[in-house]
């Protein structure tokens, strides 16, 4: 009997440290990705007010499937204020400026405060 209970307990050992090395490991993973993501939504934030809102919106864009609760609400108003900015350029035709006035409405209705354009945007489907 001795020798089947000397046997048991390092193999209980064994699995119970490779246990909590099993949550270890998924505990700092799961730290080390919301890291990452908080890091590109700083980058993207850096890239909005520098201005250089096309690259921003292209960043909220590839953070938002990644997000949820406030994160993601967060990420999509600065993502609608990003489109709305690009469509403040007096260069563009005036489709591609509705376009993208449509795109910020889509996401934040509250970005879009011209309320020529809110009439155009609440008019056509």
């Amino acid at each position: 009997m001795s020798s089947r209970k000397s046997l048991t307990r390092p193999a209980v050992r064994l699995v119970l440290a490779i246990a909590i090395l099993a949550v270890v490991g998924w505990v700092g993973r799961s730290q080390w990705v919301k890291r990452q993501l908080i890091l590109a939504e700083n980058r993207a934030v850096e890239m909005q007010n520098q201005a250089q809102y096309a690259q921003a919106a292209k960043a909220y864009e590839a953070l938002r499937p990644q997000l949820r609760g406030d994160a993601a609400r967060r990420v999509t108003t600065n993502l609608a204020a990003c489109y709305a900015a690009l469509a403040e350029d007096p260069a563009l035709p005036a489709a591609a400026v509705l376009e993208l006035y449509r795109k910020a409405y889509g996401f934040d209705p509250a970005a879009v405060t011209n309320p020529a354009i809110l009439k155009r945007l609440r008019a056509s489907p």
